[in-house]
């Protein structure tokens, strides 16, 4: 029994020395240090986004003359890419979003029906013409069409641009 009593003490002095610590980080600083990583992942986060390299796109795009949304020139593009498929063009509606500090925002919104292959591989070609506008937006819908009794694929592209006034 004596030997039992003096292991006890032992086993009090090791249970504070090593459970006590586990269970106040446990309890106290898991949620600190938790904290202070998604800080430093914020933080990295801010640099990296706040160091834009001048010739990156995003700084071309935003100093692009050109106003293909605002002037319609949108679907003159499209119109060259529509004759290998049986793409149609429903409507296009240009309209100014922003304007502020020399720089104004167009959005176009365009909508086209017709099979869904012919419609993305139109839209992959809208994407990649490098004009100065970006996609924004993409919603395909289908549609029952009174007259033909068929229902059709609709496509509409949210298309936006930045041009300098």
């Amino acid at each position: 029994m004596k030997q039992l009593n003096s292991y006890t003490g032992i086993i009090k002095i090791m249970g504070l020395l090593v459970l006590l610590p586990f269970v106040a980080y446990i309890f106290a600083i898991s949620k600190t240090v938790s904290m202070y990583r998604n800080l430093k992942a914020q933080e990295q986060l801010l640099y990296s986004t706040q160091n834009i390299s001048d010739n990156s796109p995003e700084k071309i795009v935003a100093l692009n003359d050109n106003e293909d949304v605002k002037s319609g020139a949108v679907i003159k593009i499209l119109s060259t890419h529509m004759a290998d498929n049986s793409t149609m063009t429903d409507s296009y509606t240009p309209t100014l979003s922003y304007k502020s500090n020399g720089f104004a925002i167009y959005t176009g919104e365009l909508i086209l029906s017709g099979p869904f292959i012919d419609l993305t591989k139109l839209m992959s070609k809208l994407e990649n013409e490098e004009r100065g506008y970006k996609i924004a937006s993409v919603k395909y819908k289908t549609v029952n069409d009174v007259r033909s009794r068929n229902v059709k694929l609709m496509m509409t592209i949210i298309i936006q641009q930045v041009n300098k006034i």
